[in-house]
């Protein structure tokens, strides 16, 4: 692997990492709705 690759591979590794912090809140967010939404199908597919 050549120097410029590694410094471009660097670049977006940092780049990734500011959204990811951003990201991260709303991600675990989305999580808990999908869990939240699956739970609620279970239950309704158990009661019938």
């Amino acid at each position: 692997m050549s120097i410029s690759t590694t410094k471009i591979n660097f670049k977006k590794r940092s780049r990734n990492k500011k959204y990811q912090n951003k990201h991260l809140k709303y991600y675990y967010r989305n999580l808990q709705l999908i869990f939240e939404i699956e739970i609620t199908i279970a239950f309704c597919i158990f009661a019938q």
